[in-house]
């Protein structure tokens, strides 16, 4: 009888411990698959942000209607499922011309900041209309 009872105490201690590690291994694939959701998101958003850097690159040289001035005023673009704000700030005494982005509405409110420098391109179109 004793072996009996010995014999069901060690099925259960076993029984937990392999809850315990069945418990575990859930919560650690819900991190990851967390981890993996917001490193999408972000490369995404980093993405929107970067396309928007380009598209204010491009109108900041157009010298067309269209072009966008250096004066520091949000301009929206639109993408399915995010919007993104550009602005163009104007050059300062310690930094150069640059873009600055916000991206709204990926999976909630996500947003990428990004400063790139547009001196050199703005300066390269100065040029080419100087040559004209």
């Amino acid at each position: 009888m004793r072996q009996r009872g010995f014999a069901l105490l060690i099925v259960l201690w076993s029984l937990a411990l392999l809850a315990l590690i069945g418990t575990r291994l859930t919560a650690a694939g819900r991190t990851e698959t967390q981890i993996a959701i917001n490193l999408r998101a972000n490369a995404t958003a980093e993405a929107l942000a970067d396309g928007a850097v380009h598209q204010a690159i491009f109108h900041h040289i157009d010298r067309s209607e269209r072009h966008w001035p250096a004066d520091g005023l949000p301009r929206s673009l639109s993408v399915p499922g995010a919007s993104i704000d550009v602005r163009i700030l104007p050059p300062d005494e310690d930094h150069p011309t640059v873009a600055q982005t916000h991206v709204r509405g990926l999976d909630g409110y996500r947003h990428a900041v990004h400063h790139h420098y547009l001196v050199a391109l703005a300066q390269d179109a100065e040029n080419r209309d100087q040559v004209r």
